[in-house]
């Protein structure tokens, strides 16, 4: 305050000075993260690398650091290291509160396992996660990729326990381990608790592509073979027959597996949507032999039943037409009329 009026100090990231002269202020406390060095406030990381919070108390004495940035740690007054440099091969690690500068080790790297503050490799071949028991007994719970923990305590490959397995899941609690992919352009099959890698026409019959969810390891068939068509729900694959009675041949939209006949047997013929087989009396009354014009899928009757005749058409069955008597002046004999009778 100069002449009772509030100025500002003057120097960076000072908060509280008082003046010299009408020219000059001293600095005496400076802003969070700073520190006071020849009347200037400097960053505390300047002066300790990584230290995030310094303490100085007055002035003119040394600062030290009371808290350093993510990650690192104290391991004295004036320095912050990392946790690998406190405990090497440690990936994890805290600061004790009670105890200062000591560093204590939480959890340590791949293939290593925390001892008294110590990360000791884990000595299982391919073991990526171990825990200490005993002296004499260092525990595998996490092997490699493609491989499992065995009953033995060592690391085997997938395939040992499924065979064509490429890569599996085991199961921390109960140790059970679970294929996830197979080699060989195969899927994994299973069958209650059992798996097995099988070709796509193994799993599901006559299916020649298939795909496989990666979570739940379901089924779907993409591409039936053998005239096949897939089912609805993608389980199986099922004859046109199967699926619309009597279609011997059928089509089957990929994209949303809409199934259409394209031919029916037992002198059925297709309906107008394609969806069914019908006798040809279903489509003409009385019709008992007909014909369907493929591209157009025009129904034409050849012969009808219940003593109907085929329309000019063809396209019906009609009533045969009724008799009539006609007369006929055939000749005239000696002034008397012969007559003939006649039907059309």
């Amino acid at each position: 305050m100069e002449n009772n009026t509030c100025l500002l100090c003057g120097i960076d990231n000072c908060v509280a000075c008082t003046v010299i002269n009408s020219t000059a202020n001293n600095c005496t406390t400076c802003a969070e993260y700073y520190y006071y060095s020849s009347n200037t406030c400097i960053t505390c990381n300047s002066s300790i690398t990584n230290c995030l919070f310094c303490n100085q108390g007055a002035v003119t004495n040394p600062i030290t650091c009371s808290q350093c940035v993510n990650f690192f740690y104290p391991s004295s007054a004036t320095t912050c290291i990392t946790c690998t440099q406190a405990v090497p091969n440690c990936k994890k690690c805290e600061a004790l509160q009670d105890q200062p500068y000591l560093i204590l080790c939480l959890d340590c790297a791949d293939y290593f396992y925390i001892n008294n503050n110590t990360c000791t490799t884990c000595g299982i071949a391919n073991c990526t996660a171990c825990e200490y028991v005993s002296s004499t007994y260092i525990m595998c719970g996490r092997c490699d990729a493609s491989l499992y923990v065995s009953a033995g305590n060592t690391c085997l490959a997938c395939s040992d326990s499924v065979p064509e397995c490429t890569s599996c899941q085991q199961d921390i609690a109960s140790q059970d381990v679970k294929c996830l992919t197979c080699g060989n352009g195969k899927v994994v099959f299973t069958l209650d608790i059992i798996q097995i890698c099988l070709f796509c026409n193994e799993a599901i019959l006559d299916c020649v592509s298939c795909l496989q969810n990666p979570i739940s390891l379901a089924l779907t068939c993409t591409v039936c073979g053998n005239g096949k068509v897939i089912s609805g729900d993608k389980q199986s694959c099922l004859y046109c027959a199967n699926v619309i009675t009597d279609c011997s041949n059928c089509l089957q939209d990929i994209s949303t597996s809409a199934i259409t006949c394209a031919a029916c047997g037992n002198g059925k013929v297709i309906s107008g949507d394609k969806l069914s087989c019908l006798l040809c009396g279903d489509v003409i009354t009385d019709c008992s032999n007909c014909l369907q014009d493929i591209s157009t899928a025009v129904v034409t009757c050849s012969s009808c039943g219940n003593g109907k005749t085929v329309s000019g058409d063809l396209k019906s069955c009609q009533d045969s037409s009724s008799s009539s008597t006609i007369i006929i002046v055939s000749a005239v004999v000696g002034g008397v009329v012969l007559i003939g009778a006649g039907t059309h």
